[in-house]
Protein backbone atom coordinates (compact mmCIF):
# COMPACT_ATOMS: atom_id res chain seq x y z
CA UNK A 1 0.00 0.00 0.00
CA UNK A 2 1.26 3.33 -1.16
CA UNK A 3 2.07 5.64 2.32
CA UNK A 4 3.89 8.92 2.88
CA UNK A 5 5.38 10.59 6.22
CA UNK A 6 3.93 14.00 5.83
CA UNK A 7 4.91 15.59 8.31
CA UNK A 8 8.35 13.94 10.03
CA UNK A 9 9.86 16.26 13.21
CA UNK A 10 11.28 15.40 16.07
CA UNK A 11 8.84 15.54 18.07
CA UNK A 12 5.75 14.86 16.05
CA UNK A 13 5.00 12.58 13.02
CA UNK A 14 2.56 12.21 9.94
CA UNK A 15 1.99 9.16 7.89
CA UNK A 16 -0.59 9.11 5.28
CA UNK A 17 -1.89 6.11 3.78
CA UNK A 18 -3.83 5.82 0.73
CA UNK A 19 -3.12 9.34 -0.60
CA UNK A 20 -5.26 11.32 -3.50
CA UNK A 21 -8.68 10.35 -2.12
CA UNK A 22 -11.16 13.21 -1.61
CA UNK A 23 -11.96 11.83 2.26
CA UNK A 24 -9.81 11.50 4.85
CA UNK A 25 -9.98 9.41 8.01
CA UNK A 26 -7.63 10.66 11.01
CA UNK A 27 -6.37 9.04 13.99
CA UNK A 28 -3.87 9.78 16.85
CA UNK A 29 -1.53 8.40 18.77
CA UNK A 30 -2.99 8.76 22.88
CA UNK A 31 -0.67 8.75 25.47
CA UNK A 32 1.41 5.68 26.22
CA UNK A 33 3.42 4.34 29.15
CA UNK A 34 6.77 4.79 27.35
CA UNK A 35 7.03 7.79 25.29
CA UNK A 36 10.15 8.74 23.77
CA UNK A 37 10.14 6.23 20.24
CA UNK A 38 7.30 7.09 17.54
CA UNK A 39 5.97 3.44 16.93
CA UNK A 40 5.00 2.07 13.34
CA UNK A 41 1.74 3.58 12.07
CA UNK A 42 -0.84 0.67 10.32
CA UNK A 43 -3.53 1.80 7.79
CA UNK A 44 -7.02 2.06 8.89
CA UNK A 45 -8.24 -0.90 6.54
CA UNK A 46 -11.93 -0.35 7.46
CA UNK A 47 -11.56 2.81 5.78
CA UNK A 48 -9.01 2.16 3.34
CA UNK A 49 -11.46 -0.43 1.75
CA UNK A 50 -14.16 2.25 1.58
CA UNK A 51 -12.15 4.66 -0.46
CA UNK A 52 -10.69 7.04 2.35
CA UNK A 53 -6.84 8.15 2.68
CA UNK A 54 -6.13 7.47 6.56
CA UNK A 55 -3.55 10.09 8.29
CA UNK A 56 -2.39 8.98 11.43
CA UNK A 57 -0.78 11.58 13.37
CA UNK A 58 1.91 10.93 16.29
CA UNK A 59 3.14 13.14 19.28
CA UNK A 60 6.84 11.26 20.92
CA UNK A 61 5.78 12.29 23.79
CA UNK A 62 3.16 12.60 26.20
CA UNK A 63 3.12 16.51 25.25
CA UNK A 64 -0.80 16.55 24.38
CA UNK A 65 0.98 17.65 20.84
CA UNK A 66 1.89 21.22 22.35
CA UNK A 67 5.38 21.82 21.52
CA UNK A 68 7.69 23.97 19.40
CA UNK A 69 6.61 21.78 16.03
CA UNK A 70 2.76 22.28 16.50
CA UNK A 71 2.22 25.77 14.34
CA UNK A 72 4.01 23.86 11.49
CA UNK A 73 2.32 20.69 11.46
CA UNK A 74 -1.06 22.80 11.26
CA UNK A 75 0.35 24.64 8.30
CA UNK A 76 1.14 20.88 7.06
CA UNK A 77 -2.36 19.76 7.65
CA UNK A 78 -4.30 22.57 6.20
CA UNK A 79 -2.08 22.14 3.27
CA UNK A 80 -3.52 18.58 3.36
CA UNK A 81 -6.89 18.85 3.94
CA UNK A 82 -8.04 22.19 2.38
CA UNK A 83 -10.53 21.57 -0.41
CA UNK A 84 -11.41 17.92 0.40
CA UNK A 85 -15.29 16.30 0.15
CA UNK A 86 -14.91 14.79 4.16
CA UNK A 87 -12.66 14.37 7.02
CA UNK A 88 -13.59 12.40 9.98
CA UNK A 89 -11.35 11.62 13.46
CA UNK A 90 -11.25 9.31 16.68
CA UNK A 91 -8.95 10.12 19.30
CA UNK A 92 -8.99 8.64 22.40
CA UNK A 93 -7.63 10.71 25.70
CA UNK A 94 -4.98 12.66 24.79
CA UNK A 95 -5.64 11.63 20.76
CA UNK A 96 -8.90 13.10 21.60
CA UNK A 97 -7.18 16.90 22.57
CA UNK A 98 -5.55 16.59 19.79
CA UNK A 99 -8.27 16.02 17.65
CA UNK A 100 -9.99 19.45 19.07
CA UNK A 101 -6.57 21.38 18.94
CA UNK A 102 -5.94 20.27 15.18
CA UNK A 103 -9.41 20.14 14.08
CA UNK A 104 -9.49 23.99 12.47
CA UNK A 105 -6.23 23.01 10.62
CA UNK A 106 -7.68 19.93 9.42
CA UNK A 107 -10.44 21.45 8.11
CA UNK A 108 -12.23 18.69 10.23
CA UNK A 109 -16.05 17.90 9.59
CA UNK A 110 -16.50 15.01 11.80
CA UNK A 111 -14.35 14.16 15.33
CA UNK A 112 -15.32 11.35 17.92
CA UNK A 113 -13.56 11.98 20.59
CA UNK A 114 -13.32 9.51 23.72
CA UNK A 115 -12.51 10.64 27.72
CA UNK A 116 -10.27 14.16 25.96
CA UNK A 117 -9.01 16.67 28.36
CA UNK A 118 -9.95 20.63 27.85
CA UNK A 119 -6.17 21.29 29.02
CA UNK A 120 -3.55 19.63 30.76
CA UNK A 121 -2.61 22.74 32.26
CA UNK A 122 -3.22 23.56 35.86
CA UNK A 123 -3.71 26.62 34.87
CA UNK A 124 -7.38 25.69 32.82
CA UNK A 125 -8.06 22.30 34.82
CA UNK A 126 -6.76 22.86 38.87
CA UNK A 127 -9.24 20.20 39.49
CA UNK A 128 -7.62 17.72 37.60
CA UNK A 129 -4.61 16.40 38.36
CA UNK A 130 -4.18 13.61 36.69
CA UNK A 131 -1.56 14.39 33.57
CA UNK A 132 0.19 16.51 35.91
CA UNK A 133 3.89 14.79 35.27
CA UNK A 134 3.40 15.58 31.84
CA UNK A 135 2.16 19.02 31.72
CA UNK A 136 5.65 20.68 32.73
CA UNK A 137 6.60 21.79 29.23
CA UNK A 138 2.80 22.59 28.08
CA UNK A 139 2.09 25.97 26.81
CA UNK A 140 -1.26 27.12 28.18
CA UNK A 141 -1.54 29.39 25.62
CA UNK A 142 -0.47 27.15 22.46
CA UNK A 143 -2.97 24.28 23.70
CA UNK A 144 -5.95 26.50 24.78
CA UNK A 145 -9.15 25.64 23.15
CA UNK A 146 -11.04 28.17 23.26
CA UNK A 147 -9.50 30.37 20.92
CA UNK A 148 -9.43 27.59 18.28
CA UNK A 149 -12.58 26.38 18.36
CA UNK A 150 -14.28 25.37 14.96
CA UNK A 151 -17.47 23.52 14.02
CA UNK A 152 -16.72 20.12 14.05
CA UNK A 153 -19.83 17.96 14.88
CA UNK A 154 -19.42 15.08 16.73
CA UNK A 155 -19.55 13.43 20.38
CA UNK A 156 -17.53 13.33 23.46
CA UNK A 157 -17.83 10.21 25.46
CA UNK A 158 -17.49 10.15 28.91
CA UNK A 159 -18.37 8.10 31.91
CA UNK A 160 -20.28 10.88 34.27
CA UNK A 161 -19.07 8.73 36.95
CA UNK A 162 -15.74 9.64 36.36
CA UNK A 163 -15.92 13.53 37.71
CA UNK A 164 -12.46 14.71 36.17
CA UNK A 165 -13.64 13.74 32.66
CA UNK A 166 -17.19 15.03 33.21
CA UNK A 167 -15.51 18.38 33.61
CA UNK A 168 -13.53 18.20 31.34
CA UNK A 169 -16.25 17.55 28.41
CA UNK A 170 -18.21 20.21 29.88
CA UNK A 171 -15.66 22.70 29.66
CA UNK A 172 -14.54 21.26 25.87
CA UNK A 173 -18.55 21.69 24.83
CA UNK A 174 -18.70 25.42 26.27
CA UNK A 175 -15.70 25.98 23.21
CA UNK A 176 -17.08 23.18 20.79
CA UNK A 177 -20.57 23.77 21.24
CA UNK A 178 -21.32 21.57 18.09
CA UNK A 179 -19.75 18.54 20.01
CA UNK A 180 -22.08 16.43 22.32
CA UNK A 181 -21.47 14.63 25.08
CA UNK A 182 -22.66 10.97 25.49
CA UNK A 183 -22.53 9.74 28.97
CA UNK A 184 -21.49 5.78 29.14
CA UNK A 185 -21.48 5.16 32.46
CA UNK A 186 -19.02 2.37 34.72
CA UNK A 187 -17.01 2.85 31.61
CA UNK A 188 -13.91 4.52 33.14
CA UNK A 189 -11.22 6.36 31.20
CA UNK A 190 -11.28 6.34 28.30
CA UNK A 191 -14.84 5.98 28.12
CA UNK A 192 -14.98 3.25 25.53
CA UNK A 193 -13.23 0.28 27.31
CA UNK A 194 -16.90 -2.00 27.59
CA UNK A 195 -17.03 -1.23 23.85
CA UNK A 196 -13.50 -2.26 22.84
CA UNK A 197 -13.45 -5.14 25.47
CA UNK A 198 -16.56 -6.82 23.57
CA UNK A 199 -15.20 -6.61 20.00
CA UNK A 200 -16.99 -3.12 19.44
CA UNK A 201 -14.87 -1.61 18.16
CA UNK A 202 -15.38 -1.47 14.59
CA UNK A 203 -18.98 -0.50 14.91
CA UNK A 204 -17.23 3.08 16.40
CA UNK A 205 -15.51 3.11 12.80
CA UNK A 206 -18.75 2.32 10.62
CA UNK A 207 -20.77 5.15 12.55
CA UNK A 208 -18.00 7.52 11.07
CA UNK A 209 -17.30 6.16 8.28
CA UNK A 210 -21.25 5.93 7.49
CA UNK A 211 -21.75 10.06 8.69
CA UNK A 212 -24.23 8.57 11.44
CA UNK A 213 -22.48 9.30 14.71
CA UNK A 214 -25.37 10.45 17.18
CA UNK A 215 -26.02 10.34 20.45
CA UNK A 216 -28.49 7.69 20.57
CA UNK A 217 -26.59 5.08 18.43
CA UNK A 218 -23.89 5.49 20.53
CA UNK A 219 -25.63 4.41 23.33
CA UNK A 220 -27.22 1.36 21.71
CA UNK A 221 -23.92 0.49 21.48
CA UNK A 222 -22.63 1.24 24.86
CA UNK A 223 -25.97 -1.21 26.46
CA UNK A 224 -25.24 -3.90 23.74
CA UNK A 225 -21.55 -3.78 24.75
CA UNK A 226 -22.15 -3.82 28.82
CA UNK A 227 -24.21 -7.09 28.66
CA UNK A 228 -21.17 -8.75 27.84
CA UNK A 229 -18.19 -6.54 29.53
CA UNK A 230 -16.84 -7.84 32.83
CA UNK A 231 -15.18 -4.25 33.12
CA UNK A 232 -18.36 -2.94 33.41
CA UNK A 233 -20.16 -5.30 35.91
CA UNK A 234 -17.01 -4.80 37.69
CA UNK A 235 -17.14 -0.96 37.79
CA UNK A 236 -21.06 -0.99 38.72
CA UNK A 237 -20.45 -3.42 41.72
CA UNK A 238 -17.54 -1.43 42.75
CA UNK A 239 -19.72 1.48 42.68
CA UNK A 240 -23.07 0.11 44.18
CA UNK A 241 -20.67 -1.13 47.15
CA UNK A 242 -19.57 2.38 47.83
CA UNK A 243 -22.65 4.21 47.93
CA UNK A 244 -24.38 1.56 50.28
CA UNK A 245 -26.49 -0.28 47.26
CA UNK A 246 -26.10 -4.41 48.31
CA UNK A 247 -28.78 -5.43 46.09
CA UNK A 248 -27.32 -3.41 42.99
CA UNK A 249 -24.16 -4.48 44.07
CA UNK A 250 -25.20 -8.92 44.37
CA UNK A 251 -26.82 -8.21 41.09
CA UNK A 252 -23.62 -6.99 39.33
CA UNK A 253 -21.20 -9.26 41.23
CA UNK A 254 -23.42 -12.27 39.97
CA UNK A 255 -23.38 -11.22 36.39
CA UNK A 256 -19.75 -10.73 36.73
CA UNK A 257 -19.74 -14.81 38.08
CA UNK A 258 -21.74 -15.64 35.13
CA UNK A 259 -19.70 -13.92 32.98
CA UNK A 260 -15.96 -15.43 33.93
CA UNK A 261 -18.03 -18.73 33.78
CA UNK A 262 -18.71 -18.61 30.42
CA UNK A 263 -14.87 -17.73 30.02
CA UNK A 264 -13.87 -21.00 31.42
CA UNK A 265 -16.41 -23.13 29.67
Amino acid sequence: MQQCRIFDGNRLRATLFNPVHSRLYITFRHRVSDPGQFSEPRPAATFIQAGYAHLHVQARLNDWYVNSETPELEVCLSRLTHGLEHVAAIGFSMGGYAGLRLARALNLKSLLAVSPQFSISEEHVPFDPRFKKWATEFDPDLGALPSRSYPVRGLILVDPFNRADLLNARMIQDAFPTMKIVRLCFTGHPATKAIRQTGGYGRLQKMLLRQRLSPERMVHVHRAARLKSHHYWARLAAAAAKTGRPELENHALKRLGELNENLVL
